[in-house]
């Protein structure tokens, strides 16, 4: 047992070394672009302040200088820092002698022996005699075949060549890939004349690539039967040592690793960037080398130089891109990021991967529970291996924790979903829909529902069948998913209970519902517009599918009947369910596709007899619907009430009086929501039980303490004390408070604390006064400090006190911390909270972010419980929680708060 210095005494076990011991490592938001510290880049032509390009998929350029950071037309956000290098491994140079030139169609030189056609063979020539025997490891093409003529190279066979060059289009280059051969060494491959160049996943180093003229690189992943090819990783990785350049020499009209070659290209969709890693050791790359129309879909990386755009019309790069600095020139391309995972160890866990098992989201714990009853925790693990910092596989759980007597839980899991699944169950209870959104067991699906292209190298059958079992035909489509694991990675969103099931949603596309004591599968389901990227096997899990949170609504908390609404695809998708009493899964109800970017929760509620769900659409869109599959609906424009270019980003939060009129209850409901610009708004939406025709919004004022603050608004809380009703805001930075007294009409501004600073407000909410004294236990509001801390999740209000979720990082450690408030003024809830003596001070809960606390009612005794990437006993032996916040009787009484749970 460890006293913290804050006087809190708590179980700690061991902690995972790596974790704690560092860093919690970039929290740049991945993009399109990134370069290292001290680096720039240039979006703009030298001769005009301007942009024409049209970057998509992230607006979130990750380097030291933005040049030309005053055109908003660009549609950019900078970090002003760069990301960290990666370690590129020891460059294999070729050692060969061994030439090979395709010069025309009816002549090709190995070394220095020149073949000809002659009957059926290529002999030196044209001397019948002396024919080709394919002793260099190169097989020539076919003669007079209907077949594409390939000149083909095996690795198994010999891997090392001096000079490749190819002169002609009718003669691709095609690398094949054994995994049991070795990388493939080439000092130089030359393309001229509409050549191409066609590789199978696996790895070559190449010292210099050059092309004169259009060109084409294709990536071969699975075969006509859809067996995987090459090494089975269904990704080439390209190290190219640039010596002296790598040089794509005009080249209009080429493609790299592009589908849909030479059509206008403006979405990743039915492009595989995750396909081609191109890691370049020295020098500059251009794309191309002087100004051209170039197609490219890969991850780069310039370990020692520039990356340098000189675009045409109808240029596209499709996928990520790091170097030294970046410039793009002429400018009239589409720039779309997607996420190819070659660089997730360079952004922050919630966007990619750190090492070790860890949480991204909240556990799920029942409102009341005993000794013996369990906590619901989401976990993932990631393991790396390779040289240059990426992972090797990943793995996702939904574990299962005993709750002990003192308000801990059992350091050892009672089950884990992942184990408890079997193939057969996947078979037997994976459930999507049918073109009309009827329930239709997965494994029935139709073929329109996998959209796959005429010719594709991939069937229906196979899909489905590694979709039900992800190790199929020997784990060829596992991309880097655990070999021995059947569900995805839970990413961020929060497991919940409903009666006798826990819900939560994977990156694999599926909601799943397991058995809340056992953990076994009760059904999973997965919406319909999910399917098709489903042959992505590579990379459909780093799009998580189901990002987003589920809300249910049922009778009581220990009902399990009722309804599921979700948000899912970043909140391009919602979709509501109907959960009978036995926890079998009855009917989807409804499915909304609005291109919509906000993965909150939804809002659900009951208004006489109509049970509905809210939530945000478009990004001035608040929709609402009623839970039946003939649904009622109403879709609210609120973009006259914002900012202009202003969109809705806080999780919708619902404010509900109810009063008596007859009978029956009467729900009078007011709609709370945030935007993009800082500020936040209040409208009526249910009055007496009924939907409003029109939704007005009223401004209750911006996050900051002055007007001009655009912090994005992410939650929004409400709780009541002493008859005073107060509202939090959250952005990444700030938590500020609004009161509305009983005997007043008008919200004011109270007290906010922020980065670096904090203050409050006067009696009419209109006066600011800035604190400089910031001493927790005393009477001042404490300030976040001035670097390194981030607000990770929406605050708990219990007992007066506000629990604040905040990471705090440093070069030597990634704390996860609660900072209290008491709610109505600010100051630090001095003689409130106990374990065994006061707590004067934060309270340290973990590593990583922070998340909301869970709220129990334990052996009739009040428990908060900490949340965070990893809590205290985060190893992976010993996890669950171990940060039990209990109210008990002290100097100052004990404060009740059971009231406040609904708030």
């Amino acid at each position: 047992m460890k006293t913290r210095s804050s006087g809190w005494v708590v179980l700690l076990w061991l902690t995972l070394a790596g974790l704690v011991a560092a860093g919690c490592g970039s929290s740049l938001t991945p993009g399109v672009f990134a370069t290292f510290s001290g680096g720039e880049i240039d979006l703009g032509s030298s001769s005009a302040d301007y942009c024409k390009m049209t970057i998509s998929g992230s607006s979130s350029i990750n380097s030291s200088t933005y040049v030309h950071a005053s055109k908003s037309d660009c549609g950019v956000t900078t970090s002003g820092e760069g990301v960290d290098t990666l370690s590129l491994p020891t460059f294999l140079a070729s050692t060969s002698s061994v030439d090979v030139t395709i010069q025309n169609s009816a002549y090709i030189k190995i070394g220095t022996t020149a073949y000809q056609p002659s009957g059926t063979s290529w002999c030196k020539n044209g001397n019948s005699s002396n024919c080709y025997s394919g002793s260099a490891g190169i097989t020539l093409p076919s003669i007079n075949s209907t077949t594409q003529p390939y000149v083909l190279f095996n690795n198994a066979s010999a891997n090392q060549f001096d000079e490749i060059t190819s002169e002609v289009s009718n003669y691709p280059l095609y690398f094949k890939y054994s995994s049991s051969g070795s990388p493939y060494r080439i000092n130089s491959i030359t393309l001229k004349n509409s050549s191409t160049l066609i590789l199978e996943p696996g790895t070559y180093y190449i010292t210099q690539l050059i092309s004169s003229g259009t060109f084409y690189i294709k990536v071969n992943t699975t075969d006509s039967s859809g067996n995987a090819l090459g090494d089975g990783s269904g990704t080439v990785k390209l190290y190219l040592y640039n010596s002296p350049e790598t040089t794509f020499q005009n080249g209009n009209s080429s493609c790299i690793n592009i589908q849909n070659c030479g059509s206008t290209i403006t979405s990743a969709d039915s492009e595989y960037p995750e396909r081609l890693q191109i890691w370049v050791y020295k020098n500059d790359l251009k794309l191309p080398y002087s100004q051209g129309s170039i197609q490219v879909a890969a991850s780069i990386y310039v370990a020692d130089g520039d990356l340098i755009f000189n675009t045409n019309s109808g240029s596209t790069f499709i996928g990520e891109a790091v170097a030294e600095n970046v410039s793009v020139y002429n400018e009239p391309a589409y720039f779309i990021y997607k996420d190819t995972g070659a660089f997730a160890s360079l952004y922050s866990s919630t966007s990619s991967y750190q090492e070790g098992e860890y949480s991204l989201a909240a556990s799920a714990t029942p409102s009341s529970a005993s000794t013996g009853d369990l906590v619901y925790i989401p976990y993932q693990t990631d393991y790396y291996e390779q040289s240059d910092g990426s992972y090797s596989y990943i793995s996702g759980h939904l574990k299962a924790f005993a709750y002990q007597s003192d308000g801990t839980t059992s350091s050892m899991a009672s089950w884990d979903a992942d184990d408890e699944m079997t193939v057969a169950d996947r078979t037997a209870k994976l459930w999507s829909t049918d073109s009309s959104g009827n329930l239709l067991l997965f494994s029935a699906l139709d073929d329109s529902a996998f959209s796959l292209a005429s010719g594709s190298a991939l069937s229906v059958a196979t899909i489905k069948a590694y979709t039900l079992d992800p190790a199929y035909n020997s784990e060829a489509y596992l991309g880097y998913r655990d070999p021995d694991g059947l569900i995805g990675r839970p990413y961020t969103s929060r497991p919940v209970i409903m009666g006798d099931i826990v819900l939560f949603q994977t990156d694999d596309g599926f909601l799943y519902a397991v058995d809340a004591e056992s953990g076994a599968l009760r059904w999973g389901y997965m919406p319909r517009p999910l399917v098709a990227g489903l042959q992505n096997y590579s990379s459909f899990y780093t799009t998580h599918p189901m990002e987003g949170q589920i809300a249910i609504l049922t009778a009581d908390d220990t009902s399990t009947e009722g309804y599921i609404v979700g948000s899912a695809n970043g909140g391009a998708l919602h979709y509501a369910l109907q959960v009978d009493e036995d926890g079998n899964l009855v009917d989807q109800l409804w499915l909304d596709e609005t291109a919509g970017s906000n993965p909150h929760k939804p809002l659900v509620f009951s208004a006489g007899t109509k049970n509905w769900a809210v939530y945000v659409g478009a990004s001035d869109e608040v929709v609402a619907r009623t839970l039946d599959s003939s649904y009622t609906e109403k879709r609210f424009d609120v973009s006259k009430y914002l900012d202009t270019d202003a969109r809705l980003t806080a999780t919708p939060m619902g404010l509900g009086e109810y009063s008596v009129s007859g009978s029956s209850s009467q729900l009078d409901l007011t709609l709370f929501v945030g935007d993009s610009a800082g500020d936040i708004y209040y409208g009526s939406l249910v009055s007496s039980n009924s939907m409003v025709s029109s939704f007005k919004l009223t401004a209750l004022g911006n996050i900051g303490t002055s007007t001009g603050v655009t912090d994005e608004v992410l939650f929004l809380e409400h709780a009541t004390r002493n008859g005073v009703g107060y509202v939090t805001a959250q952005s990444s930075s700030r938590l500020k408070t609004f009161r509305y007294p009983e005997d007043d009409a008008a919200w004011f501004q109270n007290w906010t604390s922020y980065t670096g600073g904090s203050g409050y407000w006067n009696e009419t909410g209109k006066t600011y006064t800035a604190e400089t004294v910031f001493t927790p236990n005393t009477e001042h509001v404490q300030k976040l400090p001035s670097s390194g801390a981030t607000i990770t999740d929406k605050v708990s209000i219990a007992a007066g006190v506000v629990f604040l979720p905040v990471k705090v990082e440093t070069d030597d450690s990634c704390e996860a911390w609660y900072y209290l408030y008491q709610l109505a003024d600010g100051y630090f809830p001095d003689n409130t909270l106990y374990f065994t003596e006061s707590a004067t001070d934060n309270v340290l809960i973990g590593t990583g972010s922070a998340y909301t606390p869970s709220i129990t009612v334990l052996n009739g005794s009040v428990v908060l419980e900490g949340n965070s990437e990893q809590n205290s006993s985060g190893t992976t032996s010993t996890q669950g929680l171990d940060d039990p916040f209990t109210f008990t009787s002290g100097p100052g009484g004990r404060s009740g708060w059971r009231e406040l749970r609904n708030e």
